[in-house]
């Protein structure tokens, strides 16, 4: 199994097309793909990269971003995140914090 890394275009042209089209996409195909056989890394810039560009330029809701993170990318990751800690999201110079 090897390590795969996947930036924030990844998961936003996955969230974005599917919900667009209300059903898997090529991406989506893809990163379940991928997650059969690699295990796939993330980073806290992503997450952050990816609150930011849903939430700016797609004006989605911030209870879905932070579904999508929740139980979305960390999930697939396996990113573990202890209840109770603070996720920070950085939009532009405001900082917004999300008790978990």
């Amino acid at each position: 199994m090897f390590n795969s890394f996947i930036d924030s275009n990844i998961w936003i042209y996955a969230f974005v097309e599917s919900e667009k089209e209300k059903k898997k996409t090529k991406i989506t195909r893809f990163l379940e793909d991928l997650t059969s056989r690699s295990k796939i890394l993330t980073s806290i810039q992503v997450l952050n990269e990816f609150h930011w560009v849903l939430k700016r330029k797609y004006k989605i809701d911030e209870s879905i971003i932070r579904d999508k993170v929740l139980n979305g990318i960390l999930q697939v990751t396996g990113m573990h995140v202890p209840s109770g800690i603070i996720i920070v999201f950085l939009i532009g110079t405001v900082l917004s914090l999300h008790l978990l």
